[in-house]
């Protein structure tokens, strides 16, 4: 039996004739993709295109197959494409792809995404680029809308800037304009008061000069202080001062002029001194806007309450002023201190004020650091403006020890301290116990593990320079690495204090970084935080 009459049924010993199954698919696929697709030689030409192609380029099937894509191609995208074609040839890149533009027929210019790799053919072993084009002009005109409403954004925030600047010069002017012919009306006030007596009309109607040229002054001086906050121009005089001295004292000078008006006002003194940093020009000219405010706003027989108190979990000095007045309508509360926010009380305008007293207030307590707020249930419900001031940390445990104490004495906690320089060490560790703390001291980092394991404190206070071969880093990734000590807080002490021994810090496993000498308000705060956990 010969060769053929042994071939497998349905396997005949040539090669059908015709194309196979697989290259019909292949040509379909060509012929009828949604995207553009091409063949080109190493020169370009087109060896091949597909309908896609041509209606994208505008062209015909026909006119494309006697051009080349440099004939198409976007002057000022050719050298990108012709750069990375010749790469993809000599072998250095095995495909690219790139954005890049196509003139078409009618001239129009249309973005597309352009996608190269090559093949071979076999029967010739001849190279050729295949190039696969997607239509991407709608995404490309959407992106260029998107950047101009972005500069037209950008161009119309530059020019809400320029105009609140030239709007607070023009205030500043202004302000400066109006106070200059307040000075001789001043001065001629004084005159009349040393001249003698007057009749009753003229000392009257002096009375009436003298009292509008201080409220003027006074509107005039608000105002230049909302623009030079404004501006950020405004300078603190800062000392250290106790906030709830300057607020009796300023609760006082105001008591005949609010017990004048038919209101009574009662203060309530803190038992602790509230020593803050700061202007206190400027804090008694918050307590002054507020107690005006107050005033102003409540109605003969009612009263007025000033509280300054001691808020140590916070750190702050606070100071609130009650009122049993008109209340404030809900949709106030959030405008409440923008400047000029009174200025939809109606016509009649019979509470008088330009609303800038509370929005100066605001921007000096937050030149403090400090913050105002504001709290009514409602329309005849009265109001309470509350301003809280940062207490003076540098000197606040030194100048009245006894405020650690209370600070930290709330939670008593079991704290390591690991420190080579005895002074630091010791006076650290009397500083602690008379918080209330139970210590404990070592001097380098082979006692102070050992010190963790028998005597298992909730906070290691570690200096991070340490004699031996165990410095404050390598402490604190001993006791992260051991699950007996997963809930310890680490706090870090060092004389480093640059971000980068913040970040060494962090890295093996402290959850605080203190400078020495320690700010003991800080060192108070980290051990209320781990007394909260």
């Amino acid at each position: 039996m010969d060769r053929d009459a042994m071939a497998e049924p349905g396997r005949g010993a040539d090669p059908p004739a015709g194309p196979s199954r697989m290259e019909e698919r292949l040509r379909a696929t060509f012929e009828h993709a949604a995207v553009g697709m091409a063949h080109a030689d190493e020169a370009g030409r087109y060896l091949a295109v597909n309908p896609a192609l041509a209606r994208l380029t505008g062209y015909s099937v026909d006119e494309l197959m006697s051009k080349s894509f440099v004939d198409i191609t976007h002057p000022d995208d050719l050298d990108a494409d012709l750069f990375q074609s010749r790469r993809l040839l000599a072998g250095e890149i095995t495909s690219y792809s790139l954005e890049k533009r196509y003139i078409r027929k009618d001239g129009r210019v249309v973005w597309v995404n352009l996608s190269v790799s090559q093949a071979c053919e076999a029967s010739t072993g001849q190279r050729f680029l295949i190039g696969v084009v997607e239509d991407i002009d709608d995404k490309k005109n959407a992106e260029r809308e998107r950047e101009k409403l972005v500069d037209a954004l950008i161009t119309a925030e530059e020019a809400l800037r320029e105009a609140d600047r030239r709007k607070d010069q023009f205030i500043a002017m202004l302000a400066h304009e109006l106070r200059n012919p307040l000075a001789p009306v001043r001065n001629a006030v004084e005159v009349l008061l040393r001249s003698g007596a007057m009749e009753p009309r003229l000392e009257r109607a002096r009375g009436v000069i003298d009292r509008q040229v201080t409220h003027m002054a006074r509107l005039i001086d608000d105002l230049l202080d909302v623009s030079r906050i404004a501006r950020g121009k405004l300078e603190l005089r800062k000392e250290r001062c106790d906030l709830g001295v300057i607020a009796r004292q300023t609760a006082e000078d105001h008591r005949a002029g609010l017990e004048g008006a038919g209101l009574r006002l009662l203060v309530a003194e803190s038992e602790h001194p509230l020593w803050v940093d700061g202007d206190p020009v400027r804090l008694a000219q918050m307590i002054t806007n507020l107690l005006q405010n107050a005033g102003r706003f409540t109605n003969q027989g009612g009263f007025v309450e000033l509280y300054a108190e001691l808020d140590l979990p916070h750190r702050q000095a606070v100071v609130s002023v009650c009122d049993t007045g008109v209340g404030i309508e809900p949709s106030l509360l959030p405008r409440l201190f923008d400047p000029f926010s009174q200025a939809d009380q109606g016509l009649a305008r019979t509470k008088g004020g330009l609303g800038l007293g509370l929005a100066l207030t605001k921007g000096l307590a937050e030149l403090h650091g400090g913050e105002v707020t504001a709290e009514s249930e409602g329309k005849d419900c009265g109001a309470t403006f509350t301003l809280r001031i940062p207490l003076r940390e540098a000197r606040a445990a030194a100048a009245a020890p006894e405020s650690c104490v209370a600070v930290a004495g709330e939670v008593r906690l079991r704290i390591l301290v690991v420190e080579d320089n005895r002074d630091s060490a010791e006076s650290l560790v009397d500083l602690l116990v008379l918080a209330g703390h139970e210590v404990r001291l070592a001097e380098n980092g082979v006692e102070a593990l050992g010190a963790a394991w028998a005597f298992r404190p909730e906070v290691v206070i570690s200096d991070l320079g340490l004699p031996g071969e165990l410095d404050g880093f390598a402490i604190a990734r001993a006791l992260r690495a051991e699950p007996t000590f997963a809930g310890i807080a680490l706090i870090a002490l060092s004389g480093y204090a640059d971000e980068e021994a913040r970040h060494r810090s962090r890295e093996a496993g402290f959850d605080t970084h203190l400078a020495k000498p320690p700010d003991i308000a800080k060192l108070e705060q980290a051990l209320s935080n781990c007394g909260s956990k």
